[in-house]
């Protein structure tokens, strides 16, 4: 398995908990995270039809405190904006 594989299984087991806790919360969950359209928008789901989240996972906040925005990419081929420049999420 790649880093980006890696990576991305942890991101999926953070959409996965965030989902059931607002689910258990009371509020209708729809995941949107495999839609191409939203994947461009970087949302995740949309809480009661009207609100947009993104889950971003991290396994080092607790210990740094911080919270990372990915301002730029790095690419084999050069430097693209990161999430923080097209992220359309409502809540993060």
């Amino acid at each position: 398995m790649n880093k980006f594989e890696e990576m991305n299984e942890k991101g999926k087991v953070g959409e996965a908990v965030i989902a059931s806790y607002l689910s258990a919360l009371g509020y209708k969950v729809t995941d949107v995270s495999g839609d191409a359209a939203y994947q461009k928008r970087d949302i995740d789901f949309i809480i009661n039809d009207e609100i947009t989240v993104e889950i971003k996972t991290d396994y080092q906040i607790a210990a740094t405190g911080n919270f990372l925005f990915e301002d730029v990419f790095h690419k084999d081929w050069g430097d693209v904006d990161g999430w923080f420049h097209y992220c359309e999420a409502d809540y993060l």
